[in-house]
């Protein structure tokens, strides 16, 4: 029999919560005033066709902000283009989009994923063609608008 326990995929940290948002910009006004929260480390992406979506090149760009939570980073930020954040932004006007992970080896992820039918929805791949960040949605088997994002554990 096989241990129920012993998870498909080893998950080594949670290193940010991925929140989308219409205007960060106010987003953060509003999480600063009502929680104290702050200061907000910015930064803006850009990912011109270097992306895939659905396995095909996709572009979008946005700013993006982080502030430490404890011992994991509460991402906030706008998509525009071609991304999983955007369609996320149009069908559900925001909210919790995803949960990112650091695993030990992406690949074997990728394959534990794709045995249970769990396809790459996006990714994004530095120039040597490794892997940044993978997201992978459970809606189909969970019900649940929460994506999951792997990205390789970095370097020592």
């Amino acid at each position: 029999m096989a241990d129920t326990n012993k998870p498909l995929i080893s998950v080594t940290d949670c290193w940010h919560v991925g929140v989308v948002v219409r205007d960060m910009d106010k987003a953060i006004e509003v999480y600063s005033k009502v929680f104290g929260w702050g200061p907000w480390d910015r930064w803006y992406v850009k990912w011109p066709g270097t992306a895939t979506l659905r396995g095909k090149p996709a572009s979008y760009e946005g700013p993006r902000a982080w502030l430490k939570l404890g011992p994991i980073l509460l991402e906030v930020g706008e998509t525009h283009g071609e991304a999983v954040h955007a369609e996320f932004l149009e069908s559900h006007g925001g909210g919790l989009h995803h949960l990112a992970f650091y695993v030990d080896d992406i690949e074997d992820a990728i394959a534990s994923l794709d045995k249970l039918g769990i396809p790459i929805l996006q990714s994004g791949k530095d120039k040597n063609g490794k892997y940044n960040f993978i997201y992978f949605s459970t809606e189909e088997l969970t019900g649940s608008n929460i994506i999951i994002e792997l990205n390789p554990r970095p370097s020592k």
